[in-house]
């Protein structure tokens, strides 16, 4: 995906995306980073090889693991239950896998959105709820079908002094939802940011930010919120800061 506008005497901010083409909802990632800063580009790395995934990286700023499709439970040893679990794309969950660790070793700030807060969680060593409806009953939906999935909304609360919290002016908030897994037993090094009233974990950081680079995971969908919703773009705002910040650092490193 090309970005919308860029300055002619410098080089647009580049952030990977581990899925964003041209289809259908994936369009919104672009459309949310821009309704924040024009100018910045987001790199689709879907479907590459291990090597173009890998050069097309270093060569961004930032790593935003978009939503998608269910990650096999193999990965996080629930193998069993693969039957509550939809739409597995083996070669994504092979390639996202890979993304997490090698920007991990980069120290390249990361965002995850839905499967991509999953994703965070997975590759480093978490798990999965596999089906919300089926493990974890509750009165909160947290996912419709079809016509209705756009009207599912419910709120979540804000732990204090986090990233997330910062990020923020409240700590509650209505958010979008459209998921039926989420994040089960978090990983060592996160910890929990946020959580609906059912207990349902909705963010996720880094349990010792000292010296970490950015890192956030949630499990709504910012992009898919109105487009001027303040909440949303102050994530997408402090994700393009980590980034500006990460590129500079490389700049001011090279011989």
């Amino acid at each position: 995906m090309g970005n919308l506008s860029t300055d002619c005497f410098s080089k647009p901010l580049k952030i990977a995306i581990s899925r964003g083409d041209n289809s259908g909802s994936y369009l919104k990632y672009q459309q949310w980073i821009n309704a924040c800063e024009s100018g910045v580009e987001l790199v689709n790395l879907y479907g590459l090889n291990k090597f173009e995934t890998e050069v097309h990286l270093e060569n961004c700023a930032a790593l935003l693991l978009s939503g998608g499709n269910d990650i096999h439970p193999f990965h996080y040893h629930k193998k069993e239950k693969e039957y509550l679990c939809k739409d597995i794309d083996d070669k994504r969950d092979t390639q996202e896998l890979l993304l997490v660790l090698k920007a991990l070793g980069l120290k390249m700030p990361i965002l995850g959105i839905c499967r991509g807060i999953q994703m965070l969680n997975v590759a480093c060593g978490g798990s999965l709820i596999c089906d919300i409806p089926s493990e974890h009953p509750s009165e909160i939906k947290h996912h419709l079908e079809d016509e209705l999935k756009e009207k599912c909304f419910h709120k979540i609360n804000i732990v204090p002094e986090t990233l997330l919290y910062s990020i923020g002016t409240a700590d509650n908030y209505i958010v979008n939802s459209y998921h039926h897994q989420s994040i089960d037993r978090c990983a060592d090094l996160f910890k929990v940011s946020a959580s609906s009233e059912d207990g349902i974990i909705e963010a996720i950081e880094w349990k010792n930010p000292e010296n970490r680079p950015f890192l956030l995971g949630v499990q709504w969908h910012p992009e898919r919120m109105n487009i001027y919703d303040d909440f949303s773009l102050s994530i997408a705002a402090a994700f393009i800061d980590a980034a500006r910040d990460y590129n500079g650092s490389l700049n001011n490193n090279k011989p």
